[in-house]
């Protein structure tokens, strides 16, 4: 009898690890996206970079995620927050530079984007000039990429 059992778990064990060896490949954590992926996402990145130039706060609210959050210096804002904040404050973005963009495939459907941004903000009559670097996590939705979190960091002088 304790050799039946014994080959029975031999044989589930087999059994399963031949279907791991049947399931499709997954990208591996941390991976560098390539492709429409990676273009996709940094394209939508400058998107919200001009929508934030023409006080567009429709485009945060149909890019962020209902749940999304935004971390920065003053503490964690809302995807609310966020479009309240672009249609209510007194800034105008006069220019930014995005670089160093790099996209990660976190998973089929969750992809990491890093990259520095610098910009130049008037915001009343007080120039405002900023060096980060920033983290965004998109996630496909259906057929688009939405944004979950969103964080900044200054950037060293």
């Amino acid at each position: 009898m304790r050799g039946h059992v014994w080959q029975r778990a031999l044989a589930s064990i087999g059994v399963l690890v031949g279907l791991a060896a049947c399931a499709p490949p997954r990208p591996a954590p941390g991976r560098a996206a390539s492709g429409p992926v990676r273009e996709e996402i940094i394209a939508i990145e400058r998107q919200a970079w001009e929508a934030w130039k023409r006080k567009d706060a429709a485009f945060f609210r149909n890019l962020l995620l209902p749940n999304a959050v935004y971390v920065s210096a003053t503490g964690l804002s809302t995807r609310e927050d966020i479009a309240h904040g672009i249609e209510t404050d007194n800034c105008k973005v006069g220019g930014y530079v995005l670089r160093n963009e790099e996209v990660q495939s976190i998973s089929p459907d969750v992809a990491l984007l890093t990259l520095r941004a610098m910009s130049d903000v008037m915001c009343g009559d007080q120039p405002v000039h900023s060096d980060a670097w920033s983290t965004t996590v998109y996630v496909r939705s259906g057929d688009t990429w939405k944004a979950s979190f969103h964080q900044e960091t200054d950037a060293q002088r």
